[in-house]
């Protein structure tokens, strides 16, 4: 999954700003004459040539102010550089710098090649700087007091989108030559280098966490809707994985990114104190928990594990935390039988796999860790997610069965349309996943003892994501339902009819509610109940799939009054809640690594003016929690669709 550039790391910004810089200054020497070798390395990856046949060279540090040096000097003609090349310099160069006095603060020696790529990156941009190209009088900034605000201003930290999306960008804007080379900055890949990028992450996982938690814990006091906290919860673990993804290749040279936390954390021994720190502390707690579990387990055999772990301990201060270790143990050994789930949430399909002998990330561990202080925020409130899950999903098989057998003097036929088949599907998905439970068979026939649905109370993020789709999934199918056999729909004419031409009946309450969750456009031809007698039978007819000529008088002599009926104006339930759906097929397509779309994410990405951040000095964590948020407040406005009963009402009507 590609995310968007605003949740991608600082740090992959950084490189894009010096790749961009590197590029221009490589084309544009090599242009007018430059002998390139003096400053080009083979890419150190092995990527010199990638499979479009360009070659791709890494630019050296000082390579920067020397070609800088050789185009500043050229006169005949004098070389023009573009303003947002020097923008690029300076986000780097800021960047950088910020990167390095952090290090400091935190009681980390930074080595001189820090210093190093500071200093010949500000030495170029002082060789460029009187080249750069000049603005007119009328696009100088700050020319009007009340001039609106441009998207495509420049801020050191917030260049807009379409100046960095391509690292090739700039040079593609000035020289209009085919290329067969690129060029790139030379990359670092000592232990510090990762220290910085490992900085860059560590305020996302803050606020993530702090997000995370506080969500749940006011779902779970105010009796709210934990299937939400649930999806946004696993939204949120998607996106960290993927953007880990990002960065996996920095950390791989040391032993992986958990490697990377505990020799960060022994340099930064000064700041035991520190907030940040007290987090990463914890996690390589439960990265050590989990590691012996697995290895245990993989030696040991699934009886013998909660003994050969049962003295390890996730903190060495928080002892409530430490009573969650069982638990945890209990989670990764359950999870061997995990591949038969229906529904698995992303830490269920991580631990598979580790498993199956991929490493531990660091996204997973902090998973875990969330759902360690989710549970302890359920125990303590007396909520069961998985008790919740049992009775909706007991509720849904009632309504199914009792729609089901309103037909069940009909002919075999018509008890197998399509429509009762959607329904069909999903009470025996409910059957299969939620009243029997397919790990309890096989971890008894290896000799673990389990009570029913044991993994699903382990894991409420679980529970959550298996209630949010089965009720999306009842929704989708009443609506397809309720389609096929327009007993809604033609209910809805004369409930209308009667209550406001003859003001007959009591309110009909499941109806009212329709009118609530679906627009009339929805229900009622020209989007409106008829206003007089005569007006309601037309628009009824008109609004069941016959076309407007059957009431015309000059119609055709002979003509079939049927024939001109259009099925594309037949009137039919629309789902309202678009988005919930869109989720409960991510969900449904966990199982087989879908994750997350780039239209959900669209959809999540879309904040008000309001909700922008002025400074990207912490845009990743905020764009992140914004959006979380935002899907929050979306499922949650979708909730009461996603929740009304249109099988009940089918059999009312």
């Amino acid at each position: 999954m590609k995310l968007p550039d605003a949740m991608r790391t600082r740090y992959l910004r950084y490189k894009r700003d010096t790749d961009s810089v590197a590029n221009w200054l490589g084309h544009m020497a090599k242009k007018c004459g430059f002998p390139m070798d003096e400053v080009l390395k083979e890419r150190s990856d092995g990527s010199s040539a990638n499979n479009t046949g360009t070659r791709e060279y890494d630019l050296t540090v000082r390579g920067f102010s020397i070609l800088a040096g050789f185009l500043s000097r050229l006169d005949r003609p004098p070389i023009i550089v573009p303003p947002e090349l020097m923008l690029h310099i300076k986000r780097a160069i800021d960047l950088r710098t910020r990167y390095t006095n952090d290090l400091k603060d935190r009681g980390v020696e930074v080595d001189d090649a820090h210093h190093f790529i500071v200093r010949h990156l500000r030495l170029a941009s002082e060789l460029l700087a009187p080249c750069v190209q000049a603005t007119t009088t009328h696009d100088a900034p700050g020319n009007s007091k009340t001039a609106p605000k441009s998207e495509n201003t420049f801020n050191v930290l917030d260049l807009p989108d379409s100046a960095v999306d391509e690292i090739s960008e700039l040079t593609d804007l000035t020289i209009p030559t085919t290329k067969t080379k690129t060029y790139h900055a030379e990359t670092k890949s000592d232990l510090e280098e990762a220290y910085l990028v490992l900085l860059d992450l560590l305020p996302t996982f803050m606020s993530i966490e702090e997000y995370l938690l506080d969500t749940w814990s006011k779902n779970i006091g105010s009796n709210g809707h934990v299937d939400i906290s649930a999806v946004v919860t696993n939204t949120c673990l998607m996106l960290l994985r993927s953007i880990e993804g990002d960065i996996h290749h920095v950390f791989k040279p040391h032993g992986g990114i958990l490697a990377v936390v505990n020799a960060f954390l022994e340099k930064s021994q000064q700041q035991q104190k520190a907030t940040d720190l007290k987090l990463l502390r914890i996690l390589t707690g439960v990265h050590r928990v989990c590691e012996t579990a697995v290895k245990s387990l993989k030696h040991s055999g699934p009886t013998e594990i909660a003994d050969s772990v049962r003295e390890l301990k996730i903190s060495d201060d928080d002892e409530e935390y430490n009573e969650a270790t069982p638990d945890l143990i209990r989670f990764i050994q359950l999870s061997q039988f995990a591949p038969t789930l229906l529904i698995r949430d992303e830490i269920t399909n991580a631990t598979i796999k580790v498993l199956d002998g991929e490493d531990i990330a660091l996204w997973l561990v902090f998973g875990l860790h969330i759902l360690i202080k989710i549970n302890q925020m359920l125990l303590r409130a007396g909520v069961k997610p998985q008790q919740q899950l049992y009775i909706c999903c007991n509720k849904i098989h009632g309504g199914i069965i009792s729609t089901l057998n309103l037909y069940g003097g009909m002919e075999d036929e018509a008890k197998e349309l399509p429509c009762n088949k959607g329904l069909k599907d999903v009470d025996q998905m409910i059957k299969d996943a939620v009243f029997k439970d397919p790990l309890a068979k096989r971890a008894r026939k290896k000799g673990i003892k389990y009570d029913q649905h044991c993994f699903l109370a382990l894991n409420p993020i679980l529970s959550g994501l298996m209630l949010f789709y089965f009720r999306g999934s009842t929704y989708a199918a009443s609506i397809d339902y309720s389609n096929s056999w327009g007993v809604i729909s033609r209910a809805a004419h004369l409930y209308k009819f009667g209550q406001d031409l003859k003001g007959l009946g009591e309110v009909w309450k499941g109806m009212e509610d329709l009118f609530l969750t679906q627009t009339h456009d929805a229900l009622f031809v020209g989007g409106k109940a008829a206003p007089k007698d005569e007006d309601c039978f037309r628009r009824y007819i008109l609004a069941m799939g016959a076309s407007a000529t059957v009431f015309s008088s000059n119609r055709r002599a002979g003509a079939n009054p049927r024939a001109g009926g259009s099925q594309e104006h037949v009137k039919r339930l629309r789902p309202t809640a678009k988005l919930s759906l869109l989720f409960r097929d991510i969900i449904g397509g966990g199982r087989s690594g879908l994750g997350l779309t780039v239209e959900a994410m669209e959809l999540t990405m879309q904040p008000d003016q309001k909700d922008v951040p002025d400074d990207m000095e912490a845009s990743q964590a905020e764009v992140i929690v914004g959006a979380l948020s935002r899907l929050h407040s979306c499922l949650e406005r979708e909730y009461g669709d996603l929740s009304f009963d249109l099988l009940e009402l089918h059999c009312q009507s």
